[in-house]
């Protein structure tokens, strides 16, 4: 997700880019493509279609709106992934302190003198549990 978020800021930024070019362009139209056609009575016919400076910068206003709404979304993704971890760890915490509490053995963590709640006890060897 970490990944994907730089992504999508380096093409806010390219877009952003682009959008300054065409604000400070002083060429009014530019030139977007040219279509050679041959009509049935023979001859040769071009088309050339051309864009203002406004409607391209309108153009990359509407696709900067979606990438920077996608990395809003994405943002709001990861903060409620770290929450939802924040909150596996709260919960994982509290059964081990409610498990000490059943059991009645505390364990105490000797340099802070409080209840070490990140012990696991059934990880370790206790010969209670043989």
């Amino acid at each position: 997700m970490l990944r994907e978020l730089h992504i999508l800021n380096a093409k806010e930024r390219d877009l952003m880019g682009k959008i300054k070019f065409y604000e400070s362009s002083d060429i009014d139209y530019h030139f977007d493509k040219e279509i050679k056609t041959q009509p049935p009575e023979g001859g040769e016919t071009t088309q050339t279609f051309r864009s203002s400076s406004f409607e391209r910068m309108m153009r990359l206003e509407v696709e900067h709106n979606k990438v920077h709404g996608r990395i809003l979304k994405l943002i709001d993704t990861i903060k409620a992934h770290e929450n939802d971890c924040d909150r596996l760890d709260f919960d994982r915490k509290r059964h081990e302190f409610n498990k000490q509490r059943v059991k009645g053995e505390f364990i105490i963590n000797p340099d802070t003198n409080e209840i070490d709640d990140s012990y696991d006890t059934e990880s370790e060897y206790n010969p209670e549990n043989i």
